[in-house]
């Protein structure tokens, strides 16, 4: 009877055991949530094409600066249909653009550089592109020429790209 006992108890302690290891090394099993620069599609408002690039999850606290390529090495690429004298960059949710330059092509392309002066953020829209176009544009972002900073700065790494989808928020009543 007493064995038994033994028997039941030690296996009552390595099932709390292997739980209690479970709890604490539980992050070695969970792959590492990287973050997401989205760039959306091209919708046309007012007789001009907009593009909501925006951020989602982004580690290290936040983006407070993004840089899409140089004027050597643009990062930004405009379908044929895109009337490059009409595109302009413009800062959204507290960004700045501080630098952007646009080659006619064809096709035509560019380099912009954003900044934030506030708490960097984590998710949400960054920059809002906009622009002519006669036919049906696209706009394609070079993932090897974007750099992404938070406000230390240092460089933010662990981040995919996704393009042609859009970003959406849910509000939430704070009652």
């Amino acid at each position: 009877m007493i064995a038994k006992a033994r028997h039941v108890g030690s296996i009552l302690l390595l099932v709390g055991l292997a739980v209690t290891l479970t709890a604490c090394f539980g992050h070695w099993f969970t792959p590492l949530q990287t973050g997401t620069l989205i760039v959306g599609p091209p919708v046309p408002v007012g007789g001009r094409y907009e593009v909501l690039i925006s951020v989602v999850d982004m580690p290290d606290g936040g983006v407070a600066g993004i840089e899409l390529g140089t004027d050597t090495w643009p990062a930004i690429a405009f379908s044929n249909d895109v009337d490059a004298a009409t595109i302009a960059a413009e800062g959204v949710s507290g960004f700045r653009v501080t630098a952007e330059d646009y080659d006619t092509g064809p096709p035509a392309q560019g380099c912009l550089v954003a900044v934030y002066g506030g708490v960097p953020i984590e998710s949400g829209q960054v920059l809002k592109l906009s622009f002519e176009a006669t036919g049906v544009p696209t706009v394609t972002l070079d993932e090897a020429q974007i750099v992404l900073t938070n406000d230390v700065p240092t460089w933010i790494t662990g981040w995919d790209l996704t393009t042609g989808a859009a970003y959406y928020t849910k509000e939430v009543d704070a009652r």
